[in-house]
């Protein structure tokens, strides 16, 4: 997950704007699937860093 959260970061500075809206639903799919998984603390954090994609320097 932290990969997927780090090319989201890479994407979204990059500006790659159309990859990002394709990749990012399956992306936050994948991190709601963590708390399924019994990992609902990893899920929380993984879903927000999703949402709130900062541009990285």
């Amino acid at each position: 997950m932290n990969a997927a959260i780090a090319t989201t970061h890479r994407e979204f500075s990059a500006c790659r704007y159309d990859v990002l809206a394709r990749a990012l639903p399956s992306r936050i799919a994948l991190a709601h699937a963590l708390g399924s998984d019994g990992h609902p603390q990893q899920a929380a954090t993984a879903v927000a860093e999703l949402y709130n994609t900062p541009p990285t320097a």
